[in-house]
């Protein structure tokens, strides 16, 4: 009843000390994320009295990630650097610097298969403000054959060495993208250069003639590109790039030559002279054949050496962690070569470009771009929009990189770990109502495929970014959304927000960003998929007891990045449970993901937890079958007991009589996949309107295959809506089951419009077990419907043991 009773005010006294407490634990999570923002160093220095000596923050810092990018995307800037910069650039450049070069040309450019190496990087923050300055330690040894024709006579050089630093001058900084106006590029000094000669070189490959064909290269090189010199690359049009040329002097040293003392003594008689100028003659005599001898004998040290050295070179250039574990019999403990890498420098370019990133992504992402997407999320959401939009001078940090090499060869895949909070302050316009947030806070891991690769700038067709699995927001409401923030409520609305980012950019949905024309991008927003886990959730033992009374009444939550998330049956008063249920798993990339358990005491209200678990996917697939008790984290005591199978995707037809065999030998009864069915829902095109309403429709798909059934988001009155939509649906009868898609109406109590049907048979028959995007005609149980169709992509994966 509602009448006056002191539990009302206890539980308005509940709700302001629960909520308190939320609030502070919120501002305090706030205050560490936004001192890590501002500085890691001096936070983590903050956290210990004393670091140990072994413990540094250095300016050069190591980015193995990009060299493994390089790697990757090797193949495609070899074929761009031999026409656009080799031919097309560089022999202008020689042909420009003397008349004797003017016949100069390339006739054969293989570079190979070894690509340069990024040996370290250091980015200042202590310089004009509209730019970015960072220096590149670039060290290669490569395979490269290069054959140059001059005056009618063949020149070669393989074994090339080369070792420089290279300055980048990013200026100016522009708000909209690439945010970047243009690229200055000069090496700071002549840098290192060798290499063997061969055809005609062999004629001149002695001593002084070496020497000096090096020393012209080197004036070459000095002429384009070191300091003074400077080359620029601009990025968008009328840049006026003539002013970059110049140099940024910055002040006068004047030196002067005094004294030295404690020369060493080159003379056998008497002292050193500091300059000394050799006289001689030229008859013959015996010092002629002792000279040739000197020559041939220095040579052939001089050679050796070179071989060494590029021997040396292309040991680190092909694995830097294996070179330096051969170097050294036994490395200490604290030396390791993580997967994970720390990247400060990029921080510090975000922190300098962030003023103007700031503004593009204000109106570039957030007011064109997000909007829409939220707006196309619900219909309750059709009149959002943003009133205030300041994203503050704290930029987002990224805490660690990590680039994958065992994957498809024409894509590059990079996670990043980002985190952010800032001073940010949003105001949105919904029913009339401003709603502010403000000390937002934001962890999410994000992955990044740049694909397809191609020969040309910028190298990649397209990128699809997304994450891994929902991230962990947190905000303080402002406005009219204090009043809402109560804990019931305010926890809801997290729930809301997480939701709509998982419908637009959590795994299985992607965002494809397209950098060059013609790129057919629906495909890219299909996943990679790789393998399917099988997971026995068989018991559990020595449980912690949740419960006052009683005993912990279980149940184990079970998943996998970007797939469904289940849970098993309760078992109701027990610490040592077993459930003996099965779960299977779409996965993307085994190489880093794992499956992931959690087990829950069952309440009333909120659900206990009591321990969780996981297990590295990749120590899944050399074994046909796992059965392990895993210990549970972050409780007392208490493990569980799962049994895991792992297989891998093929497109041959043969290996489902193969898996049919597989699945009858593990449970009777139990339905079990054998395949998995990819359906790519595209769009739809001329659906009709509602008969009850004559307006047009709210749509929306139902996926459904048996008893599995998925749903694309629903679009506000679109009778062509874009879903751009993908299922994954695991069948265990292909052969015999069918494809059924709804297109539904969200306005008319999802009333189905329009329906599609076909047999997954029919896809199995195809070549390759695809059928390549194509439209359909879709059908409607009220009667014919004109030229209404849906747009698909379907494929078929079987189910293997093969590691394919």
């Amino acid at each position: 009843y509602f009448h006056f009773s002191i539990s009302w005010i206890l539980l308005a006294v509940f709700i302001y000390i629960f909520r308190k407490h939320q609030c502070t634990q919120s501002l305090l999570r706030h205050k560490k994320l936004n001192e890590i923002n501002k500085n890691e160093e001096q936070y983590i220095k903050a956290c210990f009295d004393e670091l140990p000596s072994w413990v540094f923050f250095p300016d050069i810092e190591r980015a193995e990630w990009i060299n493994r990018i390089i790697k990757q995307a090797w193949p495609y800037a070899n074929q761009y650097l031999d026409q656009a910069v080799f031919r097309d650039v560089l022999v202008p450049l020689v042909r420009g610097t003397s008349s004797t070069l003017a016949d100069f040309s390339f006739q054969k450019l293989d570079l190979g298969e070894i690509p340069p190496r990024i040996g370290g990087v250091k980015v200042y923050t202590d310089n004009v403000r509209d730019q970015i300055m960072m220096d590149i330690e670039v060290v290669y040894a490569g395979d490269a054959i290069i054959k140059a024709k001059l005056k009618g006579i063949v020149c070669g050089i393989k074994d090339i060495q080369f070792v420089g630093d290279i300055r980048i001058i990013l200026s100016p900084l522009i708000n909209t993208i690439p945010l970047v106006g243009a690229a200055t590029f000069f090496f700071l000094k002549k840098p290192s250069f060798d290499f063997k000669l061969t055809d005609a070189g062999t004629l001149v490959d002695i001593r002084g003639l070496h020497d000096l064909l090096l020393v012209q290269i080197n004036d070459i090189i000095a002429s384009m590109m070191v300091l003074p010199n400077r080359q620029v690359l601009p990025f968008v049009k009328d840049i006026p790039i003539g002013y970059l040329r110049w140099s940024n002097p910055q002040g006068v040293v004047r030196a002067f030559i005094l004294r030295a003392q404690d020369l060493i003594n080159a003379d056998i008689v008497g002292k050193s002279d500091p300059f000394v100028k050799v006289k001689g003659y030229f008859h013959f005599s015996i010092s002629w054949v002792l000279l040739v001898v000197f020559i041939y004998m220095f040579r052939i040290r001089q050679c050796t050496q070179s071989l060494v050295r590029h021997k040396k070179l292309n040991e680190i250039n092909k694995n830097k962690e294996q070179y330096t574990k051969a170097c050294v019999h036994e490395l200490p403990s604290w030396v390791f070569f993580p997967d994970i890498e720390r990247a400060e420098w990029i921080n510090r370019i975000i922190k300098k470009a962030w003023p103007y990133a700031n503004r593009y992504v204000d109106q570039a992402v957030f007011r064109d771009v997000l909007v829409r997407l939220v707006r196309e999320a619900s219909s309750t959401l059709a009149d959002f929009s943003f009133q205030k939009l300041d994203l503050g001078q704290i930029p987002p940090r990224i805490e660690g990189v990590k680039v994958y090499t065992d994957n498809v060869r024409d894509q590059i895949m990079i996670d990043i770990e980002v985190i952010y909070a800032g001073d940010a302050i949003m105001k949105a316009k919904l029913k009339g109502i401003v709603c502010g947030i403000k000390n937002i806070q934001f962890v999410a891991d994000i992955r990044i495929i740049l694909s397809p690769l191609i020969n040309t700038i910028p190298l990649v067709g397209a990128v699809t970014f997304f994450f891994l699995k929902k991230p962990s927001i947190d905000f303080k409401l402002t406005d009219a959304g204090t009043l809402v923030d109560i804990p019931g409520l305010h926890d809801l609305l997290l729930v809301q927000i997480n939701d709509i980012i998982a419908s637009m950019m959590v795994l299985p949905n992607r965002q494809v960003l397209p950098f060059v024309k013609d790129i057919p991008i629906g495909y890219l927003r299909c996943s990679n998929l790789q393998s399917v886990v099988r997971a026995f959730i068989l018991g559990a033992k020595d449980l912690i007891n949740a419960d006052i009374v009683g005993k912990s009444d279980p149940y184990v939550k079970v998943k996998v990045p970007g797939s469904i998330e289940y849970r098993t049956k309760t078992i109701d008063n027990t610490l040592n449970p077993e459930w003996n249920e099965i779960f299977e798993f779409v996965v993307e990339q085994y190489e880093s993901d794992s499956i992931e358990f959690e087990v829950y005491d069952e309440d009333l209200g909120k659900d206990d937890f009591i321990g969780r678990a996981q297990l590295p996917l990749n120590t899944l697939v050399d074994d046909d079958h796992i059965n392990t008790w895993l210990t549970l984290q972050d409780v007392k005591n208490g493990s569980l007991n799962v049994s895991l199978q792992y297989f891998s995707l093929t497109k041959q037809k043969s290996a489902l009589e193969i898996i049919e065999r597989k699945n009858n030998e593990v449970k009777k009864g139990e339905k079990l996949s054998k395949a998995l069915l990819v359906c790519y829902i595209d769009r739809c095109l001329n659906l009709p309107q509602s008969k009850k309403t004559r307006q047009e429709p709210n749509p929306f798909c139902r996926v459904k295959v048996e008893g599995t059934e998925t749903k694309t988001q629903t679009y506000e009155s679109q009778t062509n809506p874009q879903f751009e939509h993908i299922s994954q649906i695991l069948c265990s009868n292909p052969l015999h089951e069918k494809l059924k898609i709804y297109v539904c109406n969200a306005k008319c109590k999802n009333e189905v419009i329009a329906y599609f049907e076909m047999p997954i048979k029919e896809v199995y028959d195809a070549d390759t077990m695809t059928i390549d995007t194509q439209s359909y005609p879709l059908k409607s149980v009220s009667g014919p419907l004109d030229k209404t169709e849906i747009i698909l992509h379907l494929s078929l994966f079987v189910s293997t043991r093969w590691v394919e």
